[in-house]
């Protein structure tokens, strides 16, 4: 579902529109229950032969975002989950995100668990532009960032799949 509010005029006898991007916008996304795994293979028809592999996922997805504000200095805020996730045949497991975007910070916070991994939680702070009238984003690397992560447990073994020099 899609709920917008964009500032246009149309003057549709002479094929024209203007976006007025400095007004109030208000666009909301909710997503609920998208199966990945049908997702992906539509897109892997739009992907060269032989990369179709890197889209191997399943699970299910739910997304909530808005965008508020101007184009050019929006507020935007976003969660997303992700239950019983697969990715190239290996389980992934749950995970929560939730995004805030203001004022040039982008909050982001993120849980997940899966069966190589309980309890990981990242926390950050990155300074960034977003413009999306000019489709520009620039992250400010010269400034104070914040990162925390935290894992309960990690199981080297299991682990060892994804990031093989880990053991």
């Amino acid at each position: 579902e899609v709920d917008a509010v964009v500032p246009v005029d149309l003057d549709l006898a002479r094929r024209r529109a203007q976006w007025h991007r400095e007004d109030e916008h208000q666009v909301a996304v909710d997503i609920v229950g998208l199966q990945l795994e049908d997702t992906a293979a539509v897109l892997k028809s739009w992907l060269p032969e032989g990369d179709a592999h890197k889209l191997d996922a399943a699970g299910r997805l739910d997304l909530n975002a808005s965008l508020q504000g101007d184009a050019v200095q929006p507020r935007i805020d976003a969660t997303l989950h992700l239950k019983e996730t697969r990715f190239q045949a290996k389980p992934v497991g749950d995970v929560s995100m939730a995004a805030q975007y203001a004022e040039n910070m982008l909050l982001l916070q993120l849980q997940a668990s899966g069966p190589e991994v309980t309890g990981v939680g990242l926390v950050a702070e990155v300074p960034l532009t977003l413009q999306p009238a000019d489709a520009h984003v620039a992250w400010h690397g010269d400034r104070d960032h914040y990162l925390r992560l935290s894992i309960n447990e990690l199981l080297l073994e299991e682990a060892s799949r994804w990031f093989p020099r880990l053991t």
